[in-house]
């Protein structure tokens, strides 16, 4: 199964069911930028896992955001997961575990 991130999930069905799991962090993600345009243009290192341009890191609101996509699937390589998580330490920011 391919990955879900903030820029696969049509209509954002993934979101609404991980943020039931994350209390509280909604008011940390609404200032995550979406634009599929901005995402195109995004560095190579913005991504936690940069060989796939999947799930942003370059901001606290994305990394949060990319937290809540990894969570629950379990095709997303453990290198992915420890990059985001330590982007998430840099930026001060403690979620729940999976």
């Amino acid at each position: 199964m391919q990955p879900i991130d903030q820029f696969s999930d049509p209509g954002f069905k993934v979101l609404s069911e991980r943020l039931r799991s994350f209390p509280g962090v909604d008011l940390l993600i609404k200032t995550a930028e979406l634009n599929d345009e901005e995402n195109a243009k995004a560095a190579f290192t913005a991504f936690a896992w940069p060989e796939q341009r999947l799930f942003r890191i370059d901001s606290p609101a994305q990394a949060a955001l990319s937290k809540l996509y990894m969570s629950k699937q379990a095709s997303i390589p453990t290198h992915v997961r420890n990059t985001c998580n330590k982007a998430l330490e840099l930026y001060g920011i403690s979620l729940p575990g999976e």
